[in-house]
């Protein structure tokens, strides 16, 4: 039982954090939508107008993370429906390097912008 405990606990740790800071009010009334259906731009911005209403911050949690890049783009995709965004745009890595003199990690960790077409 004591195994199994510890086990959940250590595997509690290996996720990805995301941090939402508000930045606009949206045009409009906000509902949320499923992760699906919010639109994900990596090299282009959307053609529509838009407002950035929320900039979101994703990361590993520790160096055990076994979320990749794929795992961590989902989970802003779903963070996104949830604010009931219509789009959203990452921009780029967003990655910290942990450790001491002996052990080095980089967590990695990506920036997004959650939008709202007008």
């Amino acid at each position: 039982m004591r195994l199994f405990l510890g086990l959940a606990l250590g595997l509690a740790a290996c996720g990805t954090t995301i941090h939402q800071i508000a930045t606009n009010p949206p045009p409009h009334p906000l509902m949320a939508r499923p992760a699906e259906s919010v639109e994900v731009f990596t090299a282009t911005q959307p053609q529509r107008p838009f407002v950035e209403i929320a900039y979101f911050e994703a990361q590993q949690q520790s160096e055990v993370s076994l979320d990749d890049q794929s795992v961590v783009f989902a989970k802003l995709r779903a963070q996104a429906g949830e604010a009931g965004c219509d789009g959203l745009i990452i921009n780029g890595p967003n990655d910290s390097v942990v450790g001491n003199r002996h052990n080095v990690n980089t967590l990695r960790g990506y920036a997004a912008t959650c939008i709202v077409y007008r």
